[in-house]
């Protein structure tokens, strides 16, 4: 079923969103998978970006920040791709393609860069020591980026506060955590 721009707003606002829901992943989704596929990304992928996006305009909804002007389906694919891109800039990033680095490595690089390994590596283990929830507050706050209204969100966390206080508490555990282990305290600090 087709559904129109105000009947879709109305659903979200009344948490009445199921069948609109579907309807938006069965009529857009498919739009953004092939923009993504065909810009050297994957189903998989195609999927968590178009999930965003949802998210994004169910935000926008429930803030009366939405602007009516613009045409949902639109408004999601428009998402979509900018949050395609970020991903795709962000991913280059993170992989270096200057192999004349490789040539200036010395001694002293090496082992920096062992030591920075070996740090991670142990900073990894306290944070894999954290129960779930504090491992996906951090990894979105911390590794993603995310604002804390996104991360109520996707964690279904009632508000920003109650977000901003889990974040801390988290943090906490994990310098606490940190702290104890005296051979990671010191490899640390």
């Amino acid at each position: 079923m087709i559904y129109s721009d105000n009947e879709i707003i109305q659903a979200i606002k009344e948490q009445k969103d199921n069948k609109v829901l579907d309807a938006l992943y069965q009529s857009i989704l498919p739009k953004v998978k092939r923009y993504i596929c065909s810009n050297s990304g994957n189903e998989e992928e195609a999927f968590d970006i178009f999930q965003d996006a949802v998210l994004i305009l169910y935000k926008q909804v429930a803030l009366n920040k939405f602007n009516t002007q613009f045409k949902i389906e639109n408004f999601l694919f428009s998402v979509s791709k900018n949050l395609w891109i970020n991903y795709v800039k962000r991913k280059q990033r993170m992989v270096s393609t200057d192999f004349n680095e490789f040539d200036k490595e010395t001694p002293e690089n090496i082992l920096n860069e062992i030591l920075s390994s070996e740090k991670m590596s142990l900073a990894q283990k306290a944070f894999h020591q954290l129960d779930e929830k504090c491992r996906d507050i951090l990894n979105y706050a911390i590794y993603q980026e995310l604002t804390m209204e996104d991360i109520c969100i996707r964690m279904n966390i009632s508000s920003v506060n109650a977000a901003k206080m889990q974040n801390y508490r988290c943090k906490k555990k994990l310098a606490d955590l940190i702290k104890k282990n005296k051979t990671l305290f010191d490899v640390l600090k």
